[in-house]
């Protein structure tokens, strides 16, 4: 059976992936970075994000999930400095399925840190036992789906739409 220890911390020579431990500083350190950077992470779902104390909810909810085992969040250092965050969702245990995704800072994203992270993660899962692992890129994304490309994920040729208000 698939299983992931959601209180592992992963490191390697670039990166640390540490499990999330809500604070206000780093609610502060992620709303910063994604306000500096609005046009960057626009297909980023924490971009609509408008303010610290939702960004502490949204972590404090996120550190909830991990608890709950539904979704674990991660956070991602390079050198001690926050440069992103990666998440394993839609776990499927019976199944052995997971979805992850990952964003980091343009510098991150540049550096290939980010690809990195998604390859680390996806490795780990994998070694958890679980046997299909996907992420979902908006096509309008593409350095997200280079940086799913590089980490060794194939494009399906599924179609998915969706309608706005």
């Amino acid at each position: 059976m698939a299983f992931i220890n959601f209180n592992l911390e992963f490191n390697t020579t670039k990166i640390s992936l540490k499990p999330i431990v809500a604070t206000f500083e780093l609610a502060k350190t992620v709303f910063d970075v994604i306000s500096e950077n609005r046009e960057f992470y626009k297909y980023t779902p924490v971009a609509t994000i408008q303010d610290k104390v939702q960004m502490f909810g949204f972590l404090k909810n996120a550190q909830k999930e991990k608890e709950t085992r539904t979704k674990a969040t991660y956070i991602m250092y390079n050198n001690n400095v926050f440069v992103g965050m990666c998440y394993v969702f839609n776990i499927d245990l019976y199944n052995k399925t997971a979805e992850i995704g990952c964003w980091g800072t343009p510098q991150a994203t540049k550096l290939g840190l980010v690809s990195h992270a998604f390859t680390v993660l996806s490795n780990k899962c994998f070694d958890s036992g679980f046997c299909r692992i996907t992420t979902s890129v908006d096509s309008k994304n593409i350095d997200g789906c280079k940086v799913a490309e590089k980490s060794g994920f194939i494009q399906n040729q599924m179609v998915f739409f969706t309608k706005e208000r």
